[in-house]
């Protein structure tokens, strides 16, 4: 395989993992619930975005679903979970995830 061979598919390749998040528009943070809220943090929380798993998260872009914060790398991958949120829920629970609470005051 010559080196121009070799860019063209890495090139293709990198395109193709930041797709996903690449083209969508920032939104500001979401909670779903009402009044404020207090965060109780616990050991091992969430680093890694649940769509995109190979992702670190931005902590500005969350949401709050069934008392659990859930956060995200980009507002498309928080769309995308709002769309099946136990699916996703679950698959983080299985490998250990240990989510940030959402205790409402």
């Amino acid at each position: 395989m010559n080196r121009l061979h070799k860019i063209a598919i890495l090139s293709l390749w990198a395109g193709l993992l930041i797709a996903g998040c690449g083209n969508e528009e920032e939104t500001p943070a979401t909670n779903v619930g009402s009044g404020s809220v207090d965060l109780q943090l616990v050991a091992g929380t969430q680093t890694m975005c649940p769509i995109m798993d190979n992702n670190p998260v931005n902590k500005d872009l969350f949401y709050d679903y069934q008392g659990k914060r859930i956060y995200f790398c980009c507002a498309g991958c928080q769309e995308t979970f709002k769309k099946d949120p136990e699916k996703y829920i679950k698959q983080m629970e299985d490998t250990g995830v240990a989510f940030a609470r959402v205790i409402e005051k």
